[in-house]
């Protein structure tokens, strides 16, 4: 009897996303350049973004790790931590409520991350003229969501 060859199924392969991670980012969005990190696993992507042509131009910082969710920062202009700005107290963006969107294993930066940071900064743009955030909102921690 023949034994049969066949390529085994691997299954997720961490350092094979970040990779496709990094293709994708950089195909889609040229504004941001990204770099692999080999220790410890990590994707990091710096860019541009501009909500709208009036408004300042931040660099932004998304650092995803093999095992890990998205984290997204400003690195310019800074934006300080206040209670009325959705973001956590280290200055990362809260750009979802991960009790009803958690980061899958397959999603994707240029598909999520990206739109929605952009989002978020126009959001901060319209907080800086009226004081009041006007994005969409969850509570931090384990606390249950707001009505």
């Amino acid at each position: 009897m023949a034994t049969k060859k066949f390529i085994p199924i691997k299954k997720h392969d961490p350092w094979f996303h970040l990779v496709r991670q990094k293709f994708l980012v950089e195909k889609y969005f040229p504004c941001f350049a990204c770099a692999l990190q080999a220790r410890p696993g990590v994707l990091e992507c710096i860019g541009d973004i501009q909500p709208c042509p009036e408004c300042e131009t931040y660099r932004v910082q998304i650092k995803l790790s093999k095992s890990g969710i998205p984290r997204v920062k400003i690195l310019s202009p800074r934006i300080r931590w206040q209670s009325a700005i959705h973001l956590y107290l280290d200055e990362r963006l809260c750009l979802y409520d991960h009790r009803d969107q958690p980061w899958m294993v397959n999603d994707n930066l240029y598909e999520k991350i990206i739109p929605w940071t952009a989002e978020w900064l126009v959001y901060y743009e319209l907080f800086k003229l009226d004081g009041k955030w006007l994005g969409p909102e969850a509570t931090h921690g384990n606390a249950p969501k707001k009505p």
